[in-house]
């Protein structure tokens, strides 16, 4: 029998039995304890990687939609924005020129964003999340591989932790970028890794404007 994927909801596995599922509402993103981080090949032979800041973002849930159709199960909707302008790769020189209109042009483009348009579960811990992704006014569906790494209750609110990784051609996006190398071949790669390292906790009782359950 083929495996029926289940809705966002069912229990992680090894999770606490007090906390073994996200429960529906608006989770705010802990912007402090959340990262993102992007890696790409330099060079040929070496990689190189920086990371940015999570402006802003949540996680919401409403009870009578389903997932894929899926009859009693909550629907789902994840937005993210990402503060182009605190690229970090640990050298002030390469992080002027990431931030510069030829590359980011955080100037006119300070904040990149992502929606989801569907949370579809893999198994009990894992997801995929389909979305649009908006880099430099451009705009371009993408798929996330999510995976819930923790679940917990902390001061009586659930708090959870969740990894979610993508590969871009940048060039989508308008970072076409590029230099010959003395030795041939290009400075940088075509593929960004992308890496999302997201903290968010949800909002016990209380109004949430714009949350979906409202």
């Amino acid at each position: 029998m083929a495996h029926r994927p289940k809705p966002f909801g069912e229990p992680a596995v090894g999770l606490a039995a007090a906390d073994t599922e996200p429960a529906p509402g608006c989770w705010d993103v802990d912007v402090g304890r959340s990262r993102v981080e992007v890696t790409i090949r330099h060079a040929v032979v070496s990689r190189v990687s920086a990371t940015l800041s999570v402006a802003s973002g949540t996680i919401e849930s409403t009870e009578p939609d389903g997932i894929d159709g899926a009859a009693g199960s909550p629907r789902w909707q994840v937005r993210a924005a990402i503060d182009m302008g605190s690229v970090d790769s640990g050298d002030p020189n390469r992080d002027d020129h990431l931030r510069a209109e030829n590359f980011l042009d955080v100037e006119r483009f300070p904040v990149a964003s992502f929606v989801s348009t569907a949370v579809t579960a893999v198994d009990h811990r894992r997801w995929r999340v389909p979305g649009d992704l908006t880099v430099r006014a451009v705009t371009r569906p993408i798929v996330l591989e999510a995976r819930v790494e923790q679940l917990a209750t902390v001061g009586g609110r659930q708090r959870a932790t969740v990894v979610a990784t993508v590969d871009l051609d940048r060039r989508q996006f308008d970072l076409s970028w590029n230099q010959m190398l003395d030795t041939g071949g290009l400075l940088l790669g075509p593929t960004l890794s992308v890496k999302l390292m997201i903290e968010a906790c949800r909002r016990d009782g209380q109004a949430v404007s714009g949350c979906l359950m409202e």
